[in-house]
C-alpha cells in the first residue's frame, strides 16, 4: 500500500510540476505564433500573473536580436516590440522583474515571399482572393491586443478587420502601421476614415503605402557617410575659438606684468585653461550625427527620417524613439556587436533605444511617416545633398531623386530632398 501511495504522489508531483512549468511559461507567449520577418519588430505578450507587485525591469533577449527591456511597474499585461535581426536567432531569453529567467521556443522566420496576416475576422471566411499568387500565413488575433505599440506589428505584411476593430485603433496608430509597410484590410462598411489612402476593392477597403520598410541589413544605407569627415559641432566651435582668444588675452596681459611672480602665473593661467579645455571637451559628447528627411511622393506620400551617428572612439548613444526606430547595419556582426537594447515603458511603448557605438564605424537609423500629403519644393541649385545616395533599388525601388528643399543652414542636417516614381 505505501508503495502505491509513493507511487501515486511522485505522478501528483510530476503533473504539478509540468502544470506550474506551463503556467509559468505562459507568462511569455508570441500573439503571432512566433512567425515573424527578420529585420522588422514582432509582437511579445507578458502576463504578469506571478511576478509579484515589486516593479524592476523585463527583458526579451536573443543571439542575433535586438534586446527589449519593459521598465515594469506592475501592468499586469501587455504587448511589446521584439526585434530579430538574424533568421537563426533562436529562442528568446526572458527575466522576470523578479529576476527569475526562462526560455521560449517556437520562433519562425520567414521568407520576403511569405505574406504574415493577421486577421480578427471569423476563421471561416475566405480571404485567400486578397493575396493572388503569394504563400498567405494567416493567424487569429485578439482585437484587443492591438491596442499595443504599433511597432510591436510590424513584421505582419497585411492586417484584416472588421469596421468595429478599425474603428478601436487610434488614427495615429493606423497611420503608423501603414507607415511601417502593413497593409490595412476592412470589410464592408464606409469608408474607415478620410486620413488613409483607403480605396475600395469588391467588399473590402485597403490602405496600403505598398511597400515595405528598407532591410535591416544594408550596405546602401551607408552610402551619404562615405568620405564623411565627422567633426564637432559648430556650436562647440565657436566656443573653443571664445575660450582661446580669452586664453591669449589672459595669458598676454601676464606677459606684460612686470613682477618675479610673472612666470609662476604665466604657468597657473596655462594650468586653469587647460582645465577649463579638458573639462569642457568632457561634457562635449563624442558622437557626431548628421540628420535628413527623404520625402516621397506618390499615392501614398510619406517622409523618412534618416540619422546618421558615428564616434571616433567607443560610445554608448541614446536616442529617443517616437512610436517606432528602424535601425539598419552594413551587416550581421556590425548588428552584434553594438549591443544594442531596445526600453520601453510599462505600456510596452518604446521609449528610448541605446547601444555601444564602434570607434568610426556610422550607425544608421530611420523611421517613416506617413503624410498623405504632396510636398515639393523646386530649387535651382543642383541636387548635392548626401540623401540623393539612397535612392537604390533595395531602398526606395521604383524611386528616383526629383528635386531638392533648399539649404536652411543647419550644419547638423542635411537637406531634404524628394523622390518620385520613375
Amino acid at each position: 500500500m505505501s508503495g502505491r501511495k509513493a507511487r501515486l504522489a511522485s505522478i501528483v508531483l510530476v503533473v504539478f510540476g509540468v502544470m506550474s512549468a506551463r503556467v509559468y511559461a505562459d507568462n511569455i507567449s508570441l500573439p503571432l505564433d512566433g512567425y515573424f520577418h527578420p529585420g522588422r519588430a514582432m509582437p511579445v505578450r507578458w502576463d504578469a500573473a506571478r511576478w509579484g507587485a515589486a516593479p524592476g525591469t523585463l527583458e526579451l533577449s536573443a543571439p542575433g536580436a535586438i534586446t527589449t527591456q519593459i521598465n515594469w511597474t506592475g501592468n499586469p499585461r501587455g504587448i511589446v516590440p521584439w526585434l530579430a535581426v538574424d533568421a537563426n536567432a533562436g529562442n528568446i531569453r526572458w527575466r522576470s522583474p523578479s529576476r527569475e529567467a526562462r526560455e521560449i521556443s517556437g520562433l519562425r522566420p520567414l521568407d520576403d515571399s511569405d505574406w504574415l496576416v493577421g486577421t480578427t475576422l471569423p476563421n471561416d471566411l475566405d480571404t485567400s482572393a486578397l493575396f493572388p499568387n503569394r504563400r498567405s500565413i494567416r493567424v487569429r488575433l485578439d482585437p484587443e491586443d492591438l491596442k499595443s505599440p504599433p511597432m510591436a506589428w510590424q513584421t505582419l505584411d497585411a492586417l484584416i478587420l472588421t469596421p468595429g476593430d478599425i474603428a478601436r485603433i487610434s488614427i495615429s496608430n493606423s497611420s503608423e502601421l501603414v507607415a511601417q509597410g502593413i497593409e490595412l484590410v476592412v470589410q464592408g462598411g464606409d469608408r474607415p476614415d478620410s486620413e488613409l489612402p483607403w480605396t475600395r476593392s469588391g467588399q473590402w477597403w485597403i490602405a496600403s503605402l505598398g511597400r515595405n520598410l528598407p532591410p535591416a541589413i544594408d550596405g546602401d544605407a551607408y552610402l551619404p557617410t562615405d568620405g564623411w569627415a565627422a567633426g564637432r559641432s559648430e556650436a562647440f566651435r565657436r566656443q573653443i575659438f571664445l575660450l582661446g582668444a580669452i586664453y591669449i588675452l589672459l595669458i598676454g596681459g601676464v606677459g606684460l606684468w612686470r613682477s618675479r611672480w610673472m612666470p609662476a602665473a604665466f604657468i597657473v593661467v596655462s594650468m586653469i585653461a587647460g582645465a577649463v579645455f579638458a573639462f569642457d571637451n568632457q561634457r562635449e559628447s563624442p558622437i557626431f550625427q548628421r540628420s535628413g528627411t527623404v520625402c516621397v511622393n506618390d499615392s501614398g506620400s510619406f517622409e523618412d527620417d534618416w540619422i546618421f551617428q558615428i564616434s571616433h572612439r567607443p560610445a554608448e548613444f541614446h536616442i529617443p524613439v517616437t512610436y517606432f526606430i528602424h535601425p539598419i547595419f552594413a551587416d550581421k556582426s556590425q548588428a552584434e556587436s553594438m549591443n544594442m537594447r531596445l526600453e520601453c515603458s510599462e505600456d510596452g511603448e518604446p521609449i528610448f533605444l541605446h547601444g555601444q557605438l564602434i570607434a568610426d564605424a556610422p550607425l544608421v537609423l530611420m523611421r517613416r511617416r506617413f503624410t498623405g500629403k504632396f510636398r515639393w519644393s523646386y530649387t535651382s541649385a543642383p541636387i548635392t545633398s548626401p540623401l540623393r545616395l539612397l535612392a537604390r533599388e533595395s531602398i526606395y525601388p521604383g524611386f528616383g531623386v526629383a528635386d531638392q528643399a533648399a539649404n536652411w543652414g543647419n550644419d547638423d542636417q542635411w537637406p531634404m530632398i524628394f523622390l518620385k516614381s520613375q
